[in-house]
Formats: structure tokens, C-alpha cells, sequence
């Protein structure tokens, strides 16, 4: 079979779940069938720069727009699809990567485009010029790519997708990765965590949506059990010094440590007690399988699709939005039972396994590929 083309379009390639998402495609897709060209309308970002330095010469172009109605960012887009071949468009969707893409694609004759929506947004928050942008462009999309059943609810329901478009395929994650002993004794020792401290953990962009707010109101309440308990904070943001702020408001500062983003995510796993997802809007929170991945019992908010990967009472603990009495309730549950939380972190692995591996990931999506260039 002749090698299928496939460009990823995206605004840029920073840290956060959709930007692994396309590592983990990109690297873990079979290299004798797929040909992956990665297009950032702005700049690279960290793992843009990373794959462009991967020994299988991925192609890897970006700063092709200075704004959003940049004609002659439009006429480069053009030129890379008719030059690399292009086959397949794969949008990680933002409204102006939707519409410029859909748009190239006409033009330069790719046979196939299909966009993957990455955000649920509250519906005040889908304004009128994005509804129709969206509109416009999913004409000319083949078809959209759900991350979980509750996403895909989301984008026909409130976000007026057609659902004759949409495939739901879960993210996954490599196990290989997580799970292992790591001593993180010289970690523990440069951030002052004693030996035997509980250590409770979020991962995630410090963003608004990500409700960090509320895991600093849950660790002042679960600090009056344990006073012990320290709290690590992986990620980074707009909203860090404001976090930082909160934290010395709260007297919480000393047990609190904001570790920015970081690299050694199963390394850092591998000290939590309880993981925490305390999100506000969720379309599926890579973090979660990873905490899953690495057997931990996870507390997460019941925000967009986290309730569809952790099961309440079985994998952890599934708590209202905002609520962050109900957060600390719950960590409290786990930290005064290792049995219970040992047990829920067993069965969240068990769950990865059977539901959520990066290899069952690209198998549909290759399948998917081979589809539409076949169709």
C-alpha cells in the first residue's frame, strides 16, 4: 500500500493534552503506511521542536500567520499541501485552524479532512462569531473526531456539529510508562517532603478551567487532618501567580509546591498518595488515565468526560464542580484507608488496560485513515 500522507494542522505545539496527543500519533503510528507533515499556524512550541528533532525527519512548519486573517499565511498553507501531497488533513481544532485548513484543503484538492475538537465550553462561552466560523467550515469536514461520549453530546447539542460526522475514539496512554518503583527520594528531599508525608497531586495547565483554585480551598481542609500532607502542583500557566498568591493567603504555602511543567510525569506519579482532577470543563483529561496508568485512585470534579474514565467508588471518587468540601470529603476517604485507595488505583490500571492503551488509540485511527482515503 502506498504510503498515505497526513498533515496536522494546529495553532502550536505547547505543552498540554492535545499537543501530547499529537506526539503520541505522530511517533506511535505505523511509519511503513502513515507520512505525517505538522503544520503550527504560529510558533512551535515545546513539542513542536521536540518532533522536529526526531530522527525520522518528521517535517515540521510553523509561523505561517502573524494573526488570524493573514492571506499570505493562507497562499503558504496552500503551497505545503499541494508540495508534501497531502492526502488527509487532520485539524486540532481552534476555530481559525478550522477554517483556514478546511478552506486550504478545497483549494489544494486533499482528498479528506477531519478535525478533532479538543474543548468543551460552557455555552454562554460559544459566542455567535464562533458558532458561525464552526458552521462554515464543518461544510467542508469529513468527519470530527469525539474524544468521549459526553464530548460528543457536547458538540451536537450545544455546539450544533452534525452527529453523522462525529467518531468518538479515547485518548490513551502508553502503560510502559507508568506504574514502575522509582526512587524519588532526592525529589522528596530538595522540596522538603518528609518521609511518610501524604502527597496528594494535580496535573494540568494553570488555567482557570482547570479549577486550581478549588484544590487549594480542598488542601486547607484536608491540612486539618493532616497536617502533614504536602501538595504538588504540576504544570504551569497564566493563572500561576495568582495560585501562588492564593496559597500564602490560605497559610498553605509551606505544604504547597509548584512544580512547572515537567517532564517527568510518571516520576512525579510515583510519590502521589491520591490524584486530583479538579477541572470546571473537560472534553477528556489526559492526566487522569495517566494517574489511572500509574495506579493511583483518583478525586476528579464531574466535569465533561471525567466521570466516563473514572468510575465513582471503583476507581476513585467523582465529585461536584466547585465543590471543594466534597473534594477534601473524598481524599480524606483515601488517605484514612490505603486498602480502599491501593485497591481503586489496582482497578484504575485494569481499566487503562482494558479500555484506554495508546496501542488501541492508533489502531483506530489508522483504520480511520485508511477509510478516507479509500472512501
Amino acid at each position: 500500500m502506498k504510503k498515505i500522507n497526513i498533515m496536522i494542522l494546529t495553532h502550536s505545539l505547547h505543552v498540554g493534552g492535545a499537543e501530547n496527543h499529537v506526539n503520541s500519533l505522530v511517533l506511535n503510528s505505523d511509519k511503513a503506511k502513515f507520512n505525517f507533515v505538522i503544520v503550527c499556524l504560529y510558533e512551535l512550541g515545546v513539542i513542536g521542536e521536540r518532533l522536529s528533532k526526531e530522527k525520522d525527519g518528521i517535517k515540521v512548519y510553523h509561523n505561517l500567520m502573524r494573526r488570524n486573517f493573514d492571506v499570505s499565511g493562507v497562499w503558504k498553507l496552500i503551497h505545503i499541501m499541494r508540495g508534501e501531497n497531502i492526502n488527509i488533513l487532520y485539524i486540532v481544532l481552534t476555530p481559525f485552524t478550522l477554517f483556514w485548513g478546511a478552506f486550504c484543503a478545497k483549494i489544494a484538492g486533499v482528498k479528506a479532512s477531519l478535525a478533532r475538537s479538543t474543548t468543551i465550553y460552557p455555552i454562554y462561552r460559544v459566542t455567535k462569531k464562533r458558532k458561525i466560523i464552526t458552521s462554515v467550515s464543518l461544510n467542508f469536514i469529513d468527519k470530527i473526531i469525539a474524544q468521549s461520549n459526553s464530548h460528543k453530546d457536547y458538540l451536537v447539542e450545544s455546539a450544533g456539529f452534525d452527529p453523522g460526522k462525529i467518531i468518538v475514539i479515547y485518548n490513551g496512554v502508553d502503560l510502559e510508562c507508568y506504574g514502575k518503583y522509582i526512587d524519588m527520594a532526592d525529589f522528596k528531599f530538595s522540596v522538603k517532603i518528609p518521609t511518610g508525608a501524604p502527597v496528594i497531586g494535580i496535573v494540568g495547565r494553570l488555567v482557570p478551567e482547570k479549577g486550581h483554585l478549588i484544590f487549594l480551598r480542598a488542601a486547607r481542609r484536608i491540612l486539618e487532618s493532616f497536617p502533614q500532607a504536602h501538595f504538588l502542583i504540576a504544570g504551569d500557566g497564566k493563572q500561576r501567580s495568582e495560585l501562588e498568591t492564593f496559597s500564602n493567603e490560605l497559610r498553605i504555602d509551606s505544604n504547597v509546591h509548584f512544580l512547572g511543567t515537567r517532564h517527568d510525569i510518571s516520576q512525579i506519579l510515583s510519590l502521589l498518595n491520591v490524584a486530583v482532577m479538579s477541572s470546571v470543563t473537560e472534553a477528556f483529561s489526559n492526566a487522569i488515565l495517566e494517574y489511572m496508568a500509574a495506579s493511583k485512585p483518583v478525586v476528579a470534579t464531574d466535569a465533561g468526560s471525567n466521570a466516563e474514565i473514572v468510575v465513582d467508588g471503583d476507581t476513585g471518587y467523582v465529585v461536584p464542580c466547585n465543590d471543594s468540601e466534597a473534594m477534601a470529603d473524598a481524599v480524606l476517604k483515601l488517605l484514612r484507608n490505603e486498602k480502599l485507595a491501593i485497591k481503586m488505583g489496582e482497578t484504575g490500571r485494569a481499566t487503562v488496560i482494558e479500555k484506554f492503551t495508546i496501542q488501541d488509540m492508533i489502531a483506530k485511527y489508522e483504520s480511520l485513515f485508511i477509510d478516507l482515503v479509500e472512501y
